[in-house]
């Protein structure tokens, strides 16, 4: 018997996750533990743990039970809360947010990813850091400074190249697709402004240093570093082969967490080659240039590829012990 796949929102897994966890019983001896029914759920599991999953669940009724109790509590849950929380994704699954000493937070891209954060979160956003230009990448950019704009009292910056700049002004911000949010509710106090960066520069935000690395993409585009002083982060947004990249990479001494993607399967390696991504193959190649020890995590699975991708990033990539990044995953450095 196969399962079918259990659909349902972000925050609605959240509280599952935490508030109502304990009604569902728990682990007992033999069982799977509920974060590996969360991840059967969401499809979120390393394909060898969902397979023992499935197996368990097509002899377990009490197991399947519990999943079927996850599903009913989780659509229970949205339907409830649904109507008094503020809704904006972000960001893109892969780059996280970085809190600063101060309460407030710096959000690694406005895409589609993340999901589902609550007026109160979205309000803690001081600062956003943009790969580049492409919708998936900065769809909740619109949506974010519409809703929390009137209620903070300074613009959120937005930290991109000036390529990337020129393109959200031109194609977005431009009153025909979305109002010029630099010129509301004045140009002398707007609710959004930017700053430009360049490859190689480091923005200082609250003992945070965060350093634009390059990328090699269809369009002006980046990645970053992320040092809090005692460990760093590399993300390193859309990609393809990058030589440049792994020079900066191999220099981080404290290098702890790299977030790579990988776009396709090996199937389809010429559509990775044309829109310049990764798929498996490429990516085994792009990680034989890394000189550091670090923990792998792969993002940017394409909708419909994922577990065949990351089967493949497992044969391929085997030595470098790849994860796949979750939505709402925590890295703590």
């Amino acid at each position: 018997m196969t399962r079918r796949k259990i659909e349902f929102s972000p925050k609605g897994l959240d509280a599952l996750m935490t508030d109502n966890k304990s009604s569902f019983g728990g682990a007992s001896a033999g069982h799977p533990m509920e974060e590996y029914l969360f991840g059967y759920a969401t499809e979120t599991l390393l394909p060898a743990d969902r397979q023992s999953v499935q197996e368990h669940l097509d002899t377990c009724p009490t197991c399947t039970f519990r999943l079927d109790a996850f599903e009913s509590a989780a659509q229970a849950w949205d339907g409830h809360r649904g109507s008094d929380r503020q809704r904006v994704g972000l960001p893109r699954a892969g780059a996280g947010g970085s809190k600063r000493p101060d309460g407030s937070t710096a959000t690694g891209g406005a895409g589609t990813g993340a999901g589902d954060l609550s007026l109160t979160e979205l309000l803690k956003i001081d600062h956003v850091f943009i790969t580049h230009s492409h919708l998936d990448h900065t769809t909740s950019l619109p949506f974010l400074v519409d809703t929390v704009g009137p209620m903070r009292n300074g613009p959120i910056t937005v930290h991109c190249t000036e390529p990337t700049h020129k393109i959200l002004q031109d194609h977005i911000f431009n009153w025909k697709v979305w109002p010029d949010f630099t010129e509301i509710p004045s140009k002398s106090a707007p609710y959004l402004k930017y700053t430009t960066f360049a490859v190689g520069e480091t923005v200082d935000l609250g003992g945070r240093r965060i350093t634009v690395l390059p990328a090699n993409h269809v369009v002006p585009a980046v990645g970053f570093h992320l040092d809090s002083g005692d460990a760093s982060l590399v993300f390193t947004g859309d990609t393809t082969i990058n030589d440049a990249l792994w020079t900066e990479v191999n220099k981080i001494e404290n290098l702890r967490y790299l977030i790579i993607e990988t776009a396709f399967p090996n199937e389809e390696k010429a559509l990775a080659v044309a829109s310049k991504h990764l798929c498996p193959s490429m990516l085994a190649e792009e990680l034989a240039k890394l000189k550091r020890p670090t923990r792998v995590y792969i993002t940017h699975l394409k909708p419909g590829a994922g577990t065949l991708t990351m089967q493949e990033v497992e044969e391929y990539a085997e030595r470098y012990n790849p994860r796949m990044l979750s939505n709402g995953q925590v890295f703590k450095f």
